[in-house]
């Protein structure tokens, strides 16, 4: 089966051909889903009832073809079928239809998938997602079980993470001076899609865009699994980066700091929309800063240590004094300070204007 190629989630499963009943209708967007509903339990699928509405022709002969399949956690196929339906018209699923799988579910989450095929000119597109759960078996990878509540969680989650474009937008950067935040996923939700990644190192930077020149969003601890939505693009792995989402922040991560499970082959390359780290000075202790570049002139105030300052300019292209921006007295001010009180930050390669020129 080919895989989902913006997602690729770890499995589908099944529903079946269940009592099909053929009624004329308007056609709808690209093979749509309306009202299914079904429980994938220990040992099959139930059908709760719904509609499929076939609107492509991906088989070149006026027919959708749809893949019904089910996967268990350790990504192990346990039910699949292949249904052709007539394209605009609905196919109506009877309630309570059932369909045993092939193998033994080994692990959880069972994930249930529905995918218009690929075929005629038209890529693999995912229809319909549900996980569920087969009761006291473990959830893969974690050595714990995982069930009710905890799993209609990540199937929720999961949904979310499917319907929101993969475009390379990352969250909101962490501004100056503020503690990055740690997100983790919850446990079960990375590895339900067909490939994930696992954080090889300890205080890895979440950052906006594919390079160290990029803002930080996120601060991530060694063994957070993270889904992974794209690449950028590169084949070399020296330059490689992945864009992955973890605890509902989206963000890119550099390929060589991650252990990479299950397949990532038909994630898509996605554009870098990221925000380019602006240049500061961090001022170790407390010092004053002057209306001009010179110790002579007149102190506006003094500024606390351990900070860093944004830098809004220079004095030469030597740079012996750098002006940043500082909170005095409560007013936002401009100061220059001396460049040896000061350790520059700017790997963003901002260029640093010159003062009057």
């Amino acid at each position: 089966m080919q895989k989902l190629q913006r997602y690729a989630l770890v499995g589908v499963s099944a529903l079946l051909m269940l009592s099909l009943l053929l009624s004329a209708a308007a056609p709808a967007a690209a093979g749509s889903a309306r009202g299914l509903s079904v429980v994938a339990d220990c040992t099959g699928l139930t059908v709760l009832g719904g509609t499929l509405r076939p609107d492509r022709d991906n088989t070149g002969r006026d027919r959708e073809a749809f893949i019904f399949t089910v996967t268990d956690g350790s990504s192990q196929i346990i039910f699949e079928e292949t249904f052709l339906f007539p394209v605009g018209q609905n196919a109506t699923y009877s309630e309570g239809a059932r369909f045993p799988y092939v193998f033994r579910p080994r692990f959880n989450p069972l994930v249930v998938e529905i995918t218009s095929a690929a075929g005629n000119g038209l890529r693999e597109q995912l229809v319909f997602l549900d996980v569920d759960q087969c009761v006291n078996l473990p959830l893969f990878g974690s050595g714990v079980v995982a069930i009710g509540d905890d799993l209609t969680f990540v199937a929720d989650l999961a949904r979310q993470i499917i319907t929101v474009p993969a475009d390379g937008r990352p969250g909101p950067s962490v501004p100056l001076n503020e503690t990055a935040p740690r997100p983790v996923n919850p446990a079960g939700l990375a590895e339900v899609f067909e490939g994930y990644a696992i954080v090889d190192t300890d205080n890895l930077n979440l950052r906006s865009g594919d390079g160290p020149q990029f803002t930080v969003v996120g601060v991530l601890d060694g063994g957070t699994r993270l889904v992974v939505l794209g690449s950028n693009g590169e084949e070399d792995p020296d330059d490689l980066w992945w864009f992955v989402e973890v605890g509902g922040v989206r963000g890119w991560v550099k390929s060589e700091f991650l252990i990479l499970r299950g397949s990532l082959a038909n994630v898509p390359e996605v554009p870098v929309r990221g925000e380019i780290n602006q240049p500061s000075l961090y001022i170790g202790v407390r010092n004053p800063i002057y209306n001009i570049a010179s110790l002579g002139s007149r102190v506006i105030c003094e500024v606390p240590g351990d900070l860093f300052y944004p830098v809004t300019a220079r004095d030469s292209e030597e740079a012996s004094w750098f002006q940043i921006e500082a909170v005095c007295n409560n007013r936002l001010v401009r100061g220059w300070i001396p460049a040896e009180l000061g350790l520059l930050r700017n790997n963003g390669g901002v260029f640093i204007p010159i003062f009057g020129n």
